[in-house]
């Protein structure tokens, strides 16, 4: 093993060997050394031994169990393993010298005295084993220098029951080296898969610092390509409200409808991204609460069942009758987004909608009979962008981000989902939701904003870095009755203010201004001038999951960009025309 191994890794084996070494010579030298108290108190109380001798004896061992333990003691230099294993070494040399030539010191001429110690010598050598078995060398020094003087002595004895003795001593000899070696061969391979692990371990978290870095990236841009985006589509979903008037020509009417179905493909597309960065954020609260399933997947069936007849599927809905404790809202999206997959990408036969209890869980099941999934491909539609069966990537059939918005959601209520598919034999996407025990419903409530009113007649002060956006938003505000200033900073509004008998009734702020002027603080100054709480509504087109946290702790109704007209009615209707009303409950995600 050593031989494969790098000079490096050679001095981490090696520390590690020491380590060890000193670490179990703690214990070892302890026994050692109570065992030579002992016998040699022994040996006295039978008045069996010269005192000098055994007083030599002992100190010189005493002596050998501290200059091991010293050098422990001084061992946190690790930069000298190999002269620290070889002094250990040295100082077991000595020790075992010490032992196997005790008889030649202290022993009487009595053979059950001199057994007595050759059976606790061997029950020391035993022990070395164990104890100095993670540097071999420092082993097989203890065993060779207690055990061979011992061997020769009895050899030299010249009768049967020596010879005996010196020919078991050598089998155990044998033996214990075997152990060592083995001992010796373990205590490298478990060190070797140790450093290997953490070698593992060390890559894994590089290669998770790199994925987190890369994901970090991909929201930073993610973030910013919104933005950008957002900007001009949002004045464009302005300008196409402003141009619906109802004297249009019909030609006229066609193009503006083309267009409003563009900006709502990208108001999707948008409000999908949106849902992904709150979801990273951490902004999705959880609202648990008991739900009766019946009504809910009722509900979905009827929403996706014209879509199914025009695609001529069969929509097959199982009724149940079962209460869960889930948030309605958040499982609503995630049991919309399974339809709407099962039937997005099914072109024939049906989708079938049902429920199994299974003990105290309830598996919701969404079954259709279209390609199926390959196994290899099952995880991979659970990730962004991934679509298996639209390499053109045709809009129609979706954006890939509907199954990826479901794992971040089911991974946030604890609701497992699980696949099941093949290809040619359709899908199976299961949902397990935990029964409530209780037998009330409450009834979930989506949260949305009021019902879109006309509430006309008010003063819109627009603040907005971006000219056309400005422009764009005076064109539609004022088509809907309002009065409207427009302005690209506070420091602008507030020249206005001063040059006009208007005082702004709601303020309608962009996020994002120029010199690193955010429309938080812009609101809060604007309301400090005017002297009360002026309504206000904040507008964004960020995804950043910092700049969405900041914006949701502000307390204003927030909106983002591009700003669907009908939200933008409902949220000025919401204001009363005195005081600010109370924030109601946004949705978590887009409607």
């Amino acid at each position: 093993m050593a031989t494969s191994m790098s000079l490096a890794e050679r001095d981490r084996v090696g520390i590690e060997q020491v380590a060890a070494l000193h670490h179990n010579a703690r214990v070892a030298s302890v026994c050692a050394f109570s065992a030579q108290v002992i016998f040699t108190a022994i040996l006295l109380r039978l008045r069996v031994i010269d005192e000098g001798r055994a007083a030599v004896w002992f100190v010189l061992g005493a002596a050998a169990i501290a200059g091991q333990l010293a050098l422990g003691r001084r061992w946190p230099s690790r930069q000298v393993w190999r002269r620290s294993a070889w002094w250990f070494t040295g100082y077991t040399v000595l020790e075992g010298l010490l032992w196997g030539c005790a008889f030649l010191f202290i022993l009487p001429d009595n053979v059950g005295i001199r057994m007595l110690y050759v059976s606790m010598l061997l029950g020391i050598a035993a022990g070395a084993v164990v104890a100095f078995g993670s540097f071999l060398p420092a082993c097989l020094a203890f065993l060779a220098t207690a055990t061979l003087p011992c061997f020769i002595w009895m050899l030299l004895q010249g009768n049967t029951f020596y010879d005996g003795a010196a020919l078991l001593l050598v089998l155990l000899d044998f033996t214990l080296v075997i152990m060592a070696r083995d001992n010796d061969a373990r205590f490298l391979a478990a060190v070797g898969l140790r450093f290997a692990n953490e070698t593992l371990a060390e890559k894994l978290r590089l290669q998770r610092d790199a994925a987190e870095q890369a994901d970090a990236a991909k929201s930073r841009f993610l973030a910013a390509a919104s933005h950008d985006l957002r900007q001009p589509v949002h004045a464009l979903s302005m300008l196409t409200e402003a141009f619906s008037i109802p004297d249009m020509s019909e030609p006229n009417r066609r193009v503006v409808a083309l267009i409003g179905q563009s900006v709502a493909a990208l108001d999707k597309l948008f409000d999908a991204l949106l849902d992904i960065s709150r979801l990273d954020a951490g902004l999705v609260s959880v609202r648990r609460q008991p739900v009766a399933i019946g009504p809910l997947l009722s509900r979905l069936a009827d929403e996706f069942r014209l879509i199914c007849q025009a695609k001529g599927l069969r929509l097959v809905l199982h009724p149940c009758c079962l209460i869960v404790e889930t948030d309605p809202v958040l499982l609503e999206r995630i049991l919309r987004n399974l339809i709407d997959n099962g039937v997005r990408y099914t072109d024939r036969g049906r989708v079938v909608i049902g429920c199994r209890r299974e003990g105290l869980a309830l598996s919701v099941q969404v079954w259709d009979t279209g390609s199926g999934i390959a196994a290899a491909d099952q995880a991979r539609v659970f990730q962004e962008f991934e679509q298996l069966h639209n390499p053109e990537r045709d809009r129609a059939k979706g954006l890939g981000l509907g199954l990826a918005i479901v794992r971040r959601l089911s991974a946030l209520l604890d609701h497992p989902v699980e696949l099941r598919s093949a290809p040619g034999r359709g899908s199976c996407f299961r949902i397990r939701l935990p029964v409530c025990a209780t037998g009330l419903c409450v009834e979930a409530s989506a949260g949305a904003l009021p019902a879109p009113s006309g509430g006309g007649g008010r003063c819109i002060a627009v603040i907005d870095d971006e000219a056309a956006a400005r422009e764009a938003a005076r064109h539609m505000l004022e088509r809907w009755g309002h009065t409207v200033l427009l302005a690209g900073s506070a420091d602008e509004l507030v020249a206005q203010l001063a040059e006009t008998v208007h005082s702004p009734d709601v303020l309608l702020c962009d996020y994002r201004l120029r010199d690193d002027e955010n429309g938080i603080s812009c609101i809060a100054r604007v309301r400090a001038i005017l002297g009360h709480p002026v309504p206000a509504i904040l507008i964004t087109g960020d995804t950043a999951p910092d700049r969405l946290l900041e914006a949701e702790a502000s307390g204003l109704i927030l909106l983002h960009k591009p700003i669907v007209p009908g939200r933008l009615r409902a949220a000025l209707a919401s204001f009363t025309p005195v005081a600010e009303a109370e924030p109601v409950r946004q949705p978590p995600f887009a409607a």
